[in-house]
């Protein structure tokens, strides 16, 4: 039986559902995540959260976390860092257990950045979630459809292949696909 930290990371790269929260039709990371989501024919449901909007790109969206039919396998954060917390605690809330959280603004911002950050870290000791983040470029895994990241120069074809490819700079990746 897989532990719970395995199951989750099974889920942040083959997600079987995708939660969007932020998404948008007209910011960088909300409308390119969904848009790269269905340019490689992710075959999961894909659920955009967003309170402003019933659909974006043509996708039904739902005003948060907790208005889904059902827990997302994986959700993907792309909201103002004082938000972060709330959507991590609405992924606790309906079960949603693996976060990419692409938000930036913590840490390596300022003091505010920092007292943020450091109640995600209580946070995540006390739940059952894992997270890739925050400050994170994205992930993807191009068999399965999910790049959920704009790592990627525009018109550049990503085929599947055999090697994975780690790296906690972002500044590296963009070099290497681009």
């Amino acid at each position: 039986m897989k532990t719970e930290t395995a199951a989750a990371i099974e889920k942040l790269f083959n997600p079987k559902s995708i939660a969007i929260v932020g998404a948008s039709e007209s910011t960088l990371y909300g409308k390119g995540v969904l848009q790269y989501l269905t340019e490689f024919n992710y075959q999961g449901k894909i659920y955009p959260i967003n309170p402003k909007r019933d659909n974006i790109l043509g996708i039904k969206a739902y005003p948060s976390l907790l208005d889904l039919p059902e827990p997302a396998d994986l959700a993907v954060i792309i909201v103002r860092r004082e938000f972060v917390l709330g959507a991590l605690q609405e992924c606790v809330q309906v079960g949603t257990h693996s976060c990419v959280v692409i938000t930036a603004g913590f840490k390596e911002a300022d003091d505010k950045g920092q007292a943020l950050e450091k109640d995600l870290e209580a946070f995540l000791k006390n739940n059952a979630v894992r997270i890739c983040g925050p400050n994170c470029a994205g992930i993807g895994n191009i068999k399965s459809g999910i790049l959920l990241c704009l790592l990627r120069e525009e018109g550049r074809e990503l085929l599947p292949g055999s090697v994975g490819f780690v790296s906690q700079s972002g500044a590296l990746m963009m070099t290497l696909t681009s």
